[in-house]
């Protein structure tokens, strides 16, 4: 179970009107950038590098019962790899994917994989996204190995290697302030949080209720015991009814929050909101219906439409990944992928792994795609907790509203020691 600490599941994406590729801004060259180089590449010795291509590990429960939940991520990733091999590679070198899964159930097993990737497949950097990432933490960075993906973890804030979509992590789980003082700003006085029994969900139900408490936010019912496959909601919700509280917090996916706030809403209960740290997209409205009404999505990036740049990476999703809708986890996969292009572009014809590490990690603007206001520090935002800002948007009446107009909550870290 992904969760991030304080944002995202599945979604129909819209038609975009089609924009010109060149509307898409970086303050980096990279995120844009499509032409492959004329420069000759026939010396190149990195490993996973030859004269034609780069070679690229996919990590995570690529199957199983937690490749559901995954899967929007690599099809984002996917959509990224077909648009950057369709306009001309890297210095016009091909992308080549090979995956590894790592079931998505036990630390070893993602140990495992990653193994399988750098020592049978030889790959050049790894794409992550995976619940159980610590298990290869240690050994990618032994290794010298790029790795770019979902920076959702604590891991990504160990490990200099390791490259977020949106940046890094903090070492240690860190609550913040954000949610805290979005409720205060919605006039919340009493909050319920709901969640299932996996390490990340438990953690980000820690950290909301740190985040409430400093805000002077009632935490008057904190309940994580449900099994991840749990479809029925009714203890739960009489609970929540119970309790007195005005909104959840639920760091679960959109599937498993919609029985849960829709056994709340028979009980007669009249929340003013369920908050959702994810399952942000394009259609959640028209996809959920009527059901979904009230529903808060907290998202660590620009609303999609704010920015003109944005409409590049969702022409590309649309175009390579038509049948995928298009979420927040999408996004975040492409993004991932502009990650390790903005990397390959710094490190010059040959990119070794030492280099694209050395180089990207110096980088102190980087904004792919118009999703990042402020753009991300890289060489300073490491060991950050991820998301200290967040952006609020609620279904009303069958419509994504952006509750703070397209201004970020920002807080602080809560230090608990």
């Amino acid at each position: 179970m992904r969760v991030r600490p304080a944002v995202r599941p599945v979604i129909v994406s819209l038609g975009l009107l089609a924009i010109l590729a060149s509307a898409c801004s970086s303050t980096t060259k990279s995120s844009a950038k499509a032409p492959a180089s004329t420069r000759s590449t026939s010396s190149c010795t990195a490993t996973g590098v030859t004269s034609s291509s780069i070679k690229i590990g996919e990590l995570g429960p690529l199957a199983g019962p937690a490749a559901p939940e995954f899967s929007p991520f690599f099809s984002g990733f996917k959509a990224w790899v077909d648009n950057a091999n369709a306009t001309g590679g890297v210095d016009g070198r091909k992308i080549l994917v090979v995956g590894a899964n790592d079931g998505g159930i036990t630390p070893t097993q993602n140990l495992t994989a990653a193994q399988e990737l750098v020592e049978q497949q030889h790959v050049y950097a790894v794409d992550e996204a995976s619940d159980i990432d610590e298990g290869s933490g240690s050994y990618l960075h032994q290794g010298g190995i790029p790795v770019m993906g979902y920076n959702i973890s604590n891991t990504w804030g160990q490990f200099d290697n390791m490259f977020g979509y949106s940046g890094n992590n903090s070492a240690q789980p860190e609550p913040k302030t954000t949610d805290g003082k979005f409720l205060r700003m919605e006039g919340i006085k009493k909050l319920a949080i709901i969640g299932v029994s996996v390490p990340a969900s438990v953690t980000a139900a820690q950290e909301e209720a740190a985040s409430a408490k400093v805000a002077g936010v009632d935490v008057v019912l904190d309940n994580t015991s449900a099994s991840v496959i749990n479809s029925v909601w009714t203890v739960q919700a009489q609970q929540v009814k119970t309790s007195g509280a005005q909104a959840v917090y639920t760091p679960m996916t959109v599937a498993q929050a919609l029985p849960l706030y829709t056994a709340i809403q028979q009980t007669g209960d009249h929340l003013k909101f369920i908050l959702l740290p994810q399952g942000y997209g394009l259609s959640v409205a028209n996809q959920l219906g009527a059901a979904g009404n009230g529903m808060v999505f907290s998202i660590n990036f620009n609303p999609i439409g704010t920015n003109p740049s944005q409409q590049y990476v969702i022409k590309a999703l649309e175009k390579y990944e038509p049948a995928v809708p298009v979420t927040d986890m999408e996004i975040d996969g492409f993004l991932s992928g502009s990650m390790l292009r903005e990397g390959l572009d710094l490190s010059g014809n040959c990119p070794s792994r030492k280099t694209l590490i050395s180089k990207l990690r110096k980088v102190t603007n980087y904004d792919p795609h118009g999703f990042f206001t402020p753009p991300i520090n890289l060489a300073t935002s490491f060991g950050e907790p991820y998301g200290m800002c967040y952006h609020y948007v609620q279904i009303q009446s069958g419509k994504l509203v952006d509750l703070n107009n397209n201004h970020p909550v920002c807080g602080t870290v809560i230090h608990t020691s």
